[in-house]
């Protein structure tokens, strides 16, 4: 048995306090053992991508040590607003967390990113801890802010979340979680910088601001808006399957004559609201995404990955509530010159 010296104890003290200093990024790994467990880790890291790995360590006197380290565990990566969890999990402030009901492998409701993994392999011993892998099989993504943690405060500030698609551990930039407001809508907006001419001309300023766009930029963001209104939110708004955050309605996969009904109360509560003036409000696609989704035997025959990809895509759009829209083109045809050209002037008239 090796023995800590007082100098190992100073050298610890003080690892301890330089590496407080160091901005880490704030989990909760949640796993059953007699009912729905979580310990706050901050020790966490990616560690491979094909196949998708990722390493926690585990302090040995941790009571869940040994429950956790043979479990299928899943990864919660918290958001800005869930300092109250991580201290719940690791035993300063008792809170009752939100758990999403139905699944397997116990999860966080309302969390930046989470993971499912089963034990990767063996585990090493690392000093006081435990390093133990876990292999991702699922990934889900919702998300604001980010928490991280330095010198033992939670701070909150923004963050990254873990994006579906090419990989489930490849970072990707978030900006925001479940349904929007309208201040997050136009944000994005103002952030973005596409190419837009009207009448020949290069439009150099925000979108928002534009005299073309502004009226209709802000009645968008007062759709938005609605689905966080106490009178609307049940009517616009149903809890995600798989982030337990609320998302927009209009993704919502009709599976009863209730689910119905709820989909057409949302799309009428929001043309009530332009007075049909909007043809194409964001619950227009939201439907055909949605309906798209469930068509994924039919982009497997193409290929695997496309049914993949449609799923993914899907749920990107709906967890981060992506305003999809299209425009409606005619491409003039090549006009008749010459004699033809005079008959169909004479056709026509």
């Amino acid at each position: 048995m090796v023995r800590d010296t007082p100098a190992d104890r100073l050298a610890a003290g003080n690892l301890r306090a330089a590496l407080g200093r160091f901005i880490t990024g704030v989990v909760v790994v949640t796993f059953e053992a007699d009912g729905p467990r979580g310990i706050t880790v901050n020790s966490f890291t990616s560690v491979s991508m094909t196949p998708p790995l990722v390493l926690v360590s585990i302090a040995h006197r941790a009571r869940s040590h040994d429950a956790l380290l043979s479990s299928e565990f899943c990864v919660n990566v918290l958001g800005a607003e869930q300092e109250a969890v991580a201290r719940c999990f690791s035993g300063v402030r008792p809170v009752d967390p939100r758990w999403v009901a139905g699944v397997r492998v116990p999860r966080l409701a309302g969390v930046l990113a989470c993971l499912e993994c089963k034990p990767w392999r063996c585990c090493y011993d690392g000093g006081d801890h435990t390093f133990g892998g876990g292999r991702s099989h699922r990934c889900g993504v919702s998300g604001r802010r980010g928490a991280r943690v330095r010198e033992q405060q939670i701070h909150r500030c923004r963050g990254t979340g873990h994006r579906d698609g090419i990989s489930p551990l490849e970072l990707g930039r978030r900006t925001s979680m479940g349904a929007r407001t309208g201040k997050e809508y136009v944000e994005r907006l103002a952030n973005a910088r596409p190419t837009v001419h009207i009448n020949g001309e290069e439009v150099t300023s925000g979108i928002p601001e534009h005299p073309a766009f502004r009226n209709v930029v802000r009645t968008y963001a007062e759709l938005f808006d609605l689905q966080h209104d106490e009178r609307f939110r049940d009517q616009l708004t149903y809890v995600s399957p798989t982030s337990g955050d609320r998302v927009g309605t209009s993704f919502l996969v009709p599976k009863t004559a209730e689910d119905l009904v709820a989909r057409r109360t949302m799309v009428k509560t929001w043309a009530d609201y332009s007075m049909g003036s909007l043809g194409r409000t964001g619950d227009y696609l939201n439907s055909a995404l949605m309906a798209l989704s469930q068509a994924q035997d039919w982009f497997r025959q193409a290929d695997p990955r496309f049914a993949d990809n449609i799923k993914n895509y899907y749920e990107m759009v709906r967890e981060q509530d992506l305003l999809t829209t299209h425009t409606s083109h005619v491409i003039p045809r090549r006009r008749p010159t010459g004699p033809r050209a005079a008959a169909s002037s004479s056709a026509a008239s």
